[in-house]
């Protein structure tokens, strides 16, 4: 019928949103390294980095997509949600780190293989991003939750304000530190994100 049309849509535009907002993430430092730094070579150290940041992130995904269908079967359930929730942030945190530490010390062999010795830069931005995969990982499932549980807006409204964020931070940044500068920047937003959703889920869990 056409209310539940009307309805199907005001509940998944945020998702739309959301989804288009994360999307943004690295596809802004990209814009900004470009306009600001004005080095394609900047952009290029940058991207190979983030390119194997990012296939990291597909295991996290895989295991959220997993996760999502019974966390949204459990909501109502609070003590069953929260058991389920702290479970997968168990298991997310040690994904990360089984990744983070080879990944720290086969950076540099992992660049020069896929790209070569004129990537060299890289490999620092790949080290420095590493270890952000915990933080990327738990807030992930902290949105899932959210969405899972009806409260899609309010992340949609988190994201919005992160990106912001990291605008303003990396406009400095990208200036001072160049490709380094976005991956602080990037840091930075996810940090906030982290405990933006934290305190969130605290109130409403």
């Amino acid at each position: 019928s056409l209310q539940t049309l009307n309805h199907c849509a005001r509940q998944s535009w945020p998702l739309f949103v959301s989804a288009l907002l994360s999307m943004l993430t690295t596809r802004l430092d990209i814009f900004l390294l470009q306009w600001i730094g004005g080095s394609a070579v900047q952009v290029g150290y940058y991207t190979a980095a983030m390119r194997l940041f990012e296939g990291a992130t597909i295991i996290s995904s895989a295991y959220i997509a997993v996760v999502f269908p019974q966390l949204a079967a459990r909501h109502g359930q609070v003590a069953r949600l929260k058991q389920l929730y702290w479970q997968a942030q168990k298991v997310l945190a040690a994904m990360a780190v089984c990744l983070i530490i080879p990944g720290f010390f086969l950076a540099p062999q992992w660049i020069l293989v896929l790209y070569g010795d004129k990537y060299i830069p890289s490999i620092a931005l790949l080290q420095t991003l590493l270890p952000l995969l915990l933080p990327v990982f738990s807030t992930s499932l902290s949105g899932h939750l959210l969405m899972a549980t009806g409260k899609q807006t309010r992340y949609m409204k988190i994201l919005a304000l992160m990106l912001a964020l990291q605008l303003i931070i990396n406009m400095f940044a990208i200036s001072w530190w160049g490709s380094m500068g976005a991956i602080i920047g990037y840091w930075i937003r996810e940090l906030f994100l982290l405990a933006a959703l934290y305190c969130i889920l605290r109130i409403e869990y």
